[in-house]
Order: C-alpha cells, then sequence, then structure tokens
C-alpha cells in the first residue's frame, strides 16, 4: 500500500506544481515558458526539456516497480496503459464478486429494539451490519408494532432489549428470564418475517455508485440509492485489497495524465506552442483539480472521470 500510496501523492505534487509554474508564467512574454518552467520545478538554471520530463521518469519508474519490472527493462506508455487497464477492471470485477457475495445470515448479527421500534444491527462484519441496519430500517412500521406488542405484554423496553435470531425466526433473548424469553417466543410471525427479509438482502452488482479518494487515503462512497451508501461505505472499509487496486488505477492513471498534458515535442517552436497551449487550458480549469480522479461504477463496470474535483 505504500508504494501505491507514494505514487499517488507525488503524482498529485508534480502536477500542482507543474500547474503553479504554469499559472505564474503564462503571462510573461519576455521569458521563455520552456526555461522558466524548469527553472521552477527543478530550481536549476537548466533550460533543457530534460528538466521538465524527470518528474514523469520517476513516476514511471514507480510505475515499473508496481509492474515488476526490472530497472533496466523497456516500457512504453502504451503498456504503462494496458497495465491500468488491467487493474482498472480487476477493481470491477472485485466489486461485482464481492458485492455478489454479500448476504446476511441472521445467526451471525445482533439485534437491540427501543420503545419506539428502532431496531439497530450488530455485528463483527461490518458490511453484513450495514446491510442488517438497512433491512430493519425498511421495517421500521412493523418493528414499531412489535415493540408495542411487547410492551402491552409486560415488557419494559425503556433500556432496550438484545436479542438474537436464526434463519427460521426462532429469537433468544440475551440474558433474560424465561419470561422474557416466552414474551418474545409469542412475537414469532413477526420475527420470522424480519429473518426471512435479512436472509433475502442483497446488493445489485450492477448498482450505480461514486467513488472518490481522499487526502489521508481513504475513500468515499456516494450511490444512485443513497440508502446503499452506508452499506458500500463499508464494504470498501472492509476490503483493503479492492482499495488498494483503486488505488493504484489512480496513481496510474495520474502518470497518464501528465503525459497527455505535457505532449512534449522534440521540435522547440512546436514545444513551446504545446506548454502555452497548455497553460491556456490550465486557465480555463481553475476551479478544478489535475490531481483528483473521481471514479464511477455503472452497470457493472468501473470508469474514471479525470481532471475534476467532486466531493460526495
Amino acid at each position: 500500500m505504500s508504494a501505491i500510496t507514494g505514487l499517488g501523492s507525488y503524482a498529485s505534487q508534480y502536477l500542482q506544481e507543474l500547474n503553479t509554474a504554469l499559472t505564474e508564467n503564462r503571462q510573461s512574454s519576455g521569458t521563455s515558458l520552456v526555461n522558466s518552467l524548469s527553472g521552477q520545478m527543478q530550481n536549476t538554471s537548466s533550460s533543457s526539456l530534460a528538466d521538465q520530463l524527470s518528474g514523469l521518469v520517476r513516476l514511471t519508474r514507480y510505475a515499473m516497480d508496481e509492474m515488476g519490472l526490472a530497472e533496466d527493462s523497456r516500457v512504453t506508455f502504451s503498456r504503462l496503459q494496458e497495465y491500468c487497464d488491467q487493474v482498472q477492471e480487476r477493481f470491477s470485477q472485485s466489486v461485482k464478486d464481492g458485492l455478489g457475495a454479500l448476504h446476511v445470515d441472521p445467526n451471525n448479527v445482533t439485534y437491540t429494539l427501543d420503545g419506539q421500534g428502532n431496531l439497530t444491527c450488530h455485528s463483527a462484519d461490518k458490511t453484513v451490519e450495514a446491510l442488517a441496519q438497512l433491512v430493519c430500517d425498511d421495517m421500521h412500521k412493523d418493528l414499531q408494532k412489535l415493540a408495542s406488542n411487547l410492551k402491552a405484554s409486560g415488557l419494559s423496553l425503556d433500556s432496550g432489549i438484545s436479542f438474537s435470531l436464526d434463519g427460521q425466526g426462532n429469537v433468544t433473548g440475551l440474558g433474560e428470564s424465561a419470561n422474557y424469553q416466552d414474551i418474545l417466543a409469542s412475537q414469532k410471525q413477526t420475527f420470522a418475517n424480519l429473518s426471512s427479509h435479512l436472509a433475502a438482502a442483497h446488493v445489485d452488482t450492477n448498482i450505480d455508485f461514486s467513488l472518490k479518494v481522499n487526502s489521508d487515503d481513504s475513500v468515499s462512497v456516494n450511490c444512485a440509492d443513497s440508502k446503499y451508501t452506508k452499506v458500500l461505505q463499508a464494504f470498501f472499509n472492509e476490503n483493503s485489497e479492492i482499495v488498494s487496486d483503486y488505488q493504484r488505477s489512480e496513481a496510474l492513471s495520474q502518470i497518464e495524465q501528465a503525459r497527455k498534458f505535457m505532449s512534449l515535442s522534440p521540435k522547440d517552436a512546436r514545444t513551446r506552442l504545446q506548454l502555452e497551449s497548455m497553460a491556456a487550458w490550465w486557465d480555463t480549469q481553475q476551479t478544478s483539480s489535475l490531481s483528483s480522479s473521481f471514479g464511477l461504477y455503472n452497470n457493472g463496470s468501473f470508469s474514471r472521470l479525470s481532471g475534476i474535483n467532486l466531493s460526495v
């Protein structure tokens, strides 16, 4: 993870420095943009384009390390992009497989019911917990009636009651008396209905959601159907390897962005024209950050929207 994080951070820093250099020099008509950019990027007096390329070379070195290539290997940007695409496809498939396998076993969850019919789920697997909680929230009216029936039968719900549940709807009060158990058992139909809904809970593998890497390397999720946001957030929080692929894909895509935005040519005239065109492009993107990438998962496939900085 450290190598991936380092690559992403270096790419962000490099692009930010490049942006700053271009911003400060886009109105300087008497100074070579290439020379001044090189000086600011590397703090040297060199006018060589090599200084401008050095950051990109170092980024590429990180990428080659991620690919497991030897230092004397030859690699093209096309190959780097192919590897980035492979990582991106692997991420999509991992998400699809993970969501497809996601289900709730009522036995692996414990529940706490309060007097207003709010049922809180507890599980060691936070993704399962979030999905179970989604089911319980959807059944709030039924659970309000359950709470009312239990209170009418003599149970005090002032401090809440905790219970476990199996796949057949058999309920067991946690640490309570036999009378308590009998009262719970009298509501077997409601508990059986709850157990059935929990067991049927799932997430569509083609669910639409966006994903963004935060400054602390965590990820933020936003689902088109907002009620699933907490489930997907828990899913990524619990699956570091999948997040690792996302971060690797983000870092590699930033290398491709840097290459495209620089578009350096061996001919000085064309180089200056391209760099000044790039500066003009940057001038129209002042509210954006080229160091940010925003991913979109749609219809079972992941795609990246580059050069935008959105909050989720």
